[in-house]
């Protein structure tokens, strides 16, 4: 891996931890973050969902059941995996976020008693908190800290997500909209 591509996957690491973080917090035990995969990571998600179209998704339980968990599970896993995504020629960050949603299903998958706790009452588990403190690249520059909720909607980095828009946009979150060049698209050629 080259210097540069190391030092853009630190800074989106550094990035996306954070949210990942606070999705598992407020999404709660492992049911909860697979019924929320497609949802709250649009990313990772728009190319399997696309090729779904109205099917049932594979990586939601079809029920409450150990074996239905764990298929849906194993098949998240398949959908989320970084190497599958990089070898599909994913874009970087892509896989990072990924990497991250991976480290959370395999933690929330490891407490088989939280499985089923929803919302904020779960919290993310120590093993992901205590990984996070031990490990020097996980932690956060100050331009990427963890949000800080504001009146008018919520702050991830320095960007502000307004409350009600695709806030789920992990990517247009942390670093901004793509914005259209006057002219560039939709520009008609006079010829």
């Amino acid at each position: 891996m080259e210097d540069g591509e190391e030092a853009d996957r630190g800074f989106l690491t550094a990035a996306m931890h954070p949210h990942a973080t606070r999705w598992a917090a407020r999404t709660g035990g492992l049911v909860p973050m697979l019924k929320s995969l497609e949802e709250s990571w649009p990313h990772l998600f728009a190319v399997p969902a696309g090729r779904l179209r109205e099917a049932a998704r594979p990586w939601v339980p079809k029920d409450d059941s150990e074996r239905e968990v764990e298929k849906a599970y194993k098949r998240a896993t398949y959908f989320v995996h970084p190497d599958r995504l990089s070898g599909a020629k994913r874009d970087l960050s892509v896989c990072v976020e990924a990497e991250e949603v991976l480290k959370l299903l395999t933690t929330a998958h490891g407490d088989k008693s939280g499985w089923f706790s929803s919302g904020d009452s779960a919290r993310v588990p120590p093993s992901v908190s205590a990984a996070s403190a031990s490990d020097p690249k996980s932690e956060c520059p100050p331009s990427a800290g963890a949000a800080a909720g504001t009146a008018n909607g919520t702050r991830v980095g320095d960007v502000e997500t307004p409350r009600g828009s695709n806030a789920n946009n992990v990517r247009d979150a942390v670093f901004g909209q793509k914005v259209e060049q006057p002219g560039s698209a939709g520009a008609r050629n006079p010829d």
